[in-house]
C-alpha cells in the first residue's frame, strides 16, 4: 500500500491526535457514516468515495475528501489504494455561498416589494414571499405571472410587457393586482433585462411597487382641482394669475367671457401678455395709473388694489375693482400672483345717483334752514338799508342849508356807501345759500366758516335770548372743504339746539363751539348746549332720514349734516356728554396736506 506525503503527514496528525486522545480522529457527527461507509466498502470489496471532517490536533476541524479503489491482490485478497485531500476552503466556500444565498433570499423576502425574475422569454420563473403572501399563493399554485391582474388592465399590461421582452428594453407599466382578500390595489410593475457578454438577454428582474395609497391620493388631488377650478369658474367674479414678474397664466371662464378674449389672445410677438391685457381691455383715460399700480405691486410685493374701467366683450366699458395678492414660499418669495376683480359699476352709479338725491335734499335743506330764518335775514338786510335811508335824509337836510358842511356830506356819503356794501354782501350770502350750484372745495379755516354762520344766526340768537360762545382753536390747520356746505351743518346744528334749549324752557341759555386740533392731520369741531340733552333711546336713530322729534320737522336735517361731514372724509356724533348738562355734537374733518 502506497501513502503520499501529504496524506502521510495528514493522516499521522490524525493518529498523534488519536493517541493522545484515545477517540476517534474523524468527527464525532461523521464517525458513524465513515464507519458504515468504509464497513460497506470492505464487505463489498468495491472503493468508496466519502467526504468527513476531522479533528486537528490544535482542535480545529478541517474537511477531507477520501477515495479508495480496490483492487484483487495475488492471493485472491483485495487491496485498496486511495487518497485524502483537505477541502476545507471550498467547504468554507460552499459555506458562505451558502449563507450569503440565504441571506438574499431572506432579504427579497422581507423588502416591502414585490420582487419575480422571468426567462429571457418572457416566462415567470420566480416570485419573492412578500408577492406569494400578498396575492395568496404558494410557488407551487403561483399562475404563470404570479400575479391576478385587474380584467380592464390586464390587456394592456400583457401588450407593454410583450413589446418590452422583444425588444429587450425597460418595463413599467401601472396595474392593480388583486390581493388574497380579493381586493385590487395600485402597483407600479417594473422590470430590467440582464445580458450577458454578447449583449442577449438572459434573464428578467423586476418588481411590484405598492402605489395604491399614492395613487388615491393623486386621483383626490385630480377631484380636488377638478372642484376648486368649477368653483373659481362658477363664483360671481374675475379671477386671473400671473407669474411672479405679473405675466398672466391664467383667466376663468368668467372673466375670458366676461373680456371675450381667451389667455392664448394675449399671446403677441411684439409685446407681453400684461400689455397686451391692458391695451385692449382697459378704458385708455386708466391704462398709465392700472399699469403704475400693477407695476409697483409685482416690483414691492404690496398688495394690488384699484378701482378703474375695464371693456367688456360688447365693447362697454365699466368700473371694475381689482385686487392682487401674492403667493409666497417658506422664504417670503413670490410664487405666483392670485387676482380677483369684481364689476362695481351698478355700484359706482347707484352711489352717482345717491349722491344727486342727497346733494338735492342738501339744497331743499338749505331753502328750509333759510325760511327758518327769514326773520333773522329780513333783520339783516332791514339793518343795512334803514341806515342808508336815514342817512339819506340827513345828507338832504344838510343839501338844504345855505352853507352845507361838506366834510359832514362826505362821512354821510361813505356810510351810506358802506351800508350799501353790507347789504350786498348780506345778500350775496343769502344767495349763495340759496344757489343750486356744485359744491366747491377751497382751503378754509374752520373757524372763520362758524364766524360767518353765526352772522347768519345773529337775529335768532338775540330773538331766543340765548347765549353763543365760540372758543376757536390757537393754532388749527385748515381743511379742504366746501364753505357753504360747512355753514349748513353749523347752521342746522345751533338751531336744533337753540329750538331744544327754547323747548326746555330753563334759565340757561348756552350754546359753546369750540375748535381743537387733537393731531396735526385732524380738525375738531364740538356744539354743546344746556337744553334737555337726547333721550337715550333716540340716539341710535338720531341720524337716520326722516326720523324727527320736532313737530312738522322733515327729519333731514342731521341726515344731510351727517353726509356732508362724511363726503369730506370726517364723522359726526351725537352725545349727551356737554359740559353744559345737554346734548353735544361732535364732527372731525380731515386736515389739508401740505400739497395744498
Amino acid at each position: 500500500m502506497y501513502v503520499s506525503y501529504q496524506a502521510r503527514a495528514l493522516l499521522e496528525s490524525a493518529e498523534a491526535k488519536a493517541r493522545e486522545l484515545e477517540v476517534p480522529v474523524v468527527h464525532p457527527d461523521d464517525a458513524a457514516i465513515a464507519r458504515q461507509v468504509i464497513e460497506q466498502a470492505a464487505n463489498d470489496g468495491q472503493g468508496f468515495d466519502l467526504v468527513h471532517r476531522l479533528v486537528m490536533p490544535d482542535g480545529s476541524v478541517k474537511y477531507v475528501h477520501a477515495v479508495a479503489h480496490a483492487a484483487p491482490n495475488g492471493s485472491n485478497g483485495r487491496q485498496y489504494f486511495g487518497a485524502v485531500s483537505d477541502i476545507t476552503e471550498s467547504k468554507e466556500a460552499e459555506e458562505r455561498a451558502r449563507q450569503a444565498e440565504a441571506e438574499l433570499r431572506a432579504a427579497i423576502d422581507t423588502i416591502p416589494v414585490n420582487v419575480w425574475t422571468a426567462t429571457s422569454s418572457g416566462e415567470h420563473a420566480f416570485y419573492n414571499q412578500r408577492l406569494l403572501s400578498y396575492s395568496g399563493f404558494t410557488p407551487e399554485s403561483a399562475p404563470s405571472s404570479g400575479r391576478v391582474l385587474h380584467p380592464e388592465d390586464a390587456p394592456r399590461h400583457a401588450e407593454a410587457w410583450e413589446m418590452a421582452v422583444e425588444a429587450g428594453t425597460s418595463f413599467e407599466c401601472e396595474v392593480r393586482l388583486r390581493g388574497s382578500n380579493g381586493q385590487y390595489r395600485w402597483f407600479l410593475a417594473r422590470a430590467e433585462p440582464v445580458r450577458d457578454e454578447h449583449g442577449n438577454v438572459t434573464k428578467w428582474y423586476g418588481t411590484d411597487v405598492d402605489i395604491d395609497d399614492l395613487k388615491r391620493a393623486e386621483q383626490a388631488l385630480v377631484a380636488s382641482e377638478q372642484r376648486l377650478r368649477r368653483l373659481v369658474d362658477t363664483v360671481p367674479s374675475l379671477i386671473w394669475c400671473t407669474t411672479a414678474e405679473g405675466e398672466p397664466t391664467y383667466i376663468n371662464k368668467r372673466l375670458a367671457a366676461y373680456s371675450g378674449l381667451a389667455i392664448e389672445d394675449l399671446d403677441s410677438p411684439d409685446c407681453t401678455r400684461l400689455s397686451r391685457a391692458i391695451e385692449t381691455t382697459i378704458h385708455p383715460d386708466d391704462m398709465l395709473a392700472l399699469r403704475e399700480s400693477l407695476m409697483h405691486s409685482f416690483r414691492t410685493g404690496e398688495t394690488f388694489a384699484m378701482k378703474y374701467r375695464r371693456r367688456r366683450a360688447d365693447g362697454v366699458y365699466r368700473w371694475v375693482e381689482g385686487r392682487a395678492d401674492p403667493l409666497r414660499d417658506e422664504d417670503g418669495r413670490i410664487l405666483e400672483w392670485y387676482g380677483v376683480t369684481v364689476d362695481i359699476d351698478d355700484e359706482i352709479r347707484a352711489q352717482e345717483a345717491l349722491r344727486e338725491a342727497q346733494d338735492r335734499l342738501a339744497r331743499a335743506s338749505q331753502a328750509a334752514s333759510l325760511a327758518e330764518l327769514s326773520a333773522s335775514i329780513a333783520h339783516e338786510v332791514t339793518q343795512p338799508l334803514a341806515a342808508i335811508a336815514a342817512n339819506g335824509e340827513a345828507g338832504l337836510r344838510w343839501l338844504g342849508r345855505p352853507e352845507p358842511d361838506i366834510s359832514e356830506l362826505r362821512e354821510v356819503t361813505e356810510s351810506i356807501v358802506a351800508d350799501a356794501r353790507r347789504a350786498v354782501d348780506i345778500v350775496a350770502r343769502i344767495r349763495a345759500m340759496a344757489a343750486r350750484q356744485a359744491p366747491q372745495q377751497t382751503l378754509l379755516s374752520l373757524d372763520d366758516v362758524i364766524r360767518e354762520a353765526l352772522q347768519f344766526l345773529h337775529h335768532e340768537v338775540q330773538s331766543r335770548a340765548v347765549t353763543v360762545s365760540h372758543q376757536p382753536a390757537p393754532i388749527a390747520p385748515r381743511v379742504l372743504a366746501d364753505r357753504i356746505q360747512l355753514q349748513q351743518v353749523i347752521i342746522n346744528l345751533t338751531l336744533n339746539s337753540m329750538q331744544a334749549i327754547s323747548q326746555a324752557g330753563g334759565a340757561a341759555h348756552r350754546i359753546t363751539i369750540r375748535t381743537i386740533a387733537p393731531d396735526p392731520a385732524t380738525v375738531c369741531c364740538t356744539l354743546e348746549d344746556s337744553g334737555p340733552g337726547i333721550e337715550p333711546e333716540h340716539l341710535g336713530r338720531l341720524f337716520q332720514s326722516f326720523f324727527t322729534t320736532k313737530e312738522g320737522g322733515m327729519g333731514m336735517g342731521l341726515p344731510i349734516c351727517r353726509s356732508i361731514i362724511e363726503t369730506h372724509g370726517g364723522h359726526l356724533t351725537a352725545d349727551n356728554n356737554s359740559s353744559d348738562g345737554g346734548a353735544r355734537f361732535s364732527f372731525t374733518l380731515p386736515a389739508a396736506s401740505n400739497s395744498h
